[in-house]
C-alpha cells in the first residue's frame, strides 16, 4: 500500500498541486497523480510524497494512507506500514552464535526447517524478541 493524499479540487488548491508535483519531480519521488470520478479531489499517491510548506501551514489536505513527517528539514509524507531492508554487520563472535542456534534449530526442528538460512534465524530472534518486549510493556 502507498502513502496518498488528497486535496479539494479548487483554483487555490491546483496551484498548490503543481507545487507538489513539481517539488516531488525535482526530489526525484515519483507519485502518481489522478482525480476522482467527479473532479472534485486530487490524489497523490506513491511510496514518498514530498508537500511544500505552504501546503502544510494551509492545511487544506487530508492524509489518507500514510503519516505527515518531516525528512531533513522538508514535510512529507511516508507509508509507515512498508517493510524495509537493513543491513546488519556481525562480528564473528556473533555469527558462531547463530552457527550453533541455526544448529541446535536443525536438531530440535522447533522453529523453522533445518535448510533454515541464518536471515531466518535472524528474522526469527527479532520477531521473538519484539513479542516478548510487546508482553513485557503490555502493548499489542
Amino acid at each position: 500500500m502507498m502513502a496518498e493524499v488528497i486535496l479539494r479540487n479548487t483554483p487555490k488548491n491546483l496551484k498548490l498541486s503543481r507545487q507538489i508535483r513539481d517539488l516531488n519531480q525535482s526530489e526525484d519521488a515519483s507519485i502518481d497523480i489522478h482525480f476522482s470520478d467527479d473532479y472534485q479531489q486530487v490524489y497523490f499517491s506513491g511510496e514518498l510524497i514530498y508537500l511544500p510548506h505552504q501546503v502544510v501551514s494551509e492545511g487544506d489536505f487530508a492524509v489518507s494512507n500514510g503519516e505527515l513527517v518531516t525528512l531533513r528539514g522538508k514535510y512529507c509524507v511516508l507509508n509507515r506500514n512498508r517493510a524495509k531492508t537493513v543491513n546488519v554487520h556481525l562480528d564473528s563472535d556473533l555469527v558462531a552464535e547463530i552457527n550453533a542456534i541455526r544448529d541446535y534449530i536443525s536438531l530440535h526442528k522447533s522453529l523453522i526447517t533445518p535448510e533454515g538460512t541464518q536471515h531466518e534465524i535472524i528474522l526469527e530472534m527479532l520477531r521473538r524478541g519484539i513479542d516478548k518486549m510487546k508482553d513485557d510493556l503490555g502493548l499489542e
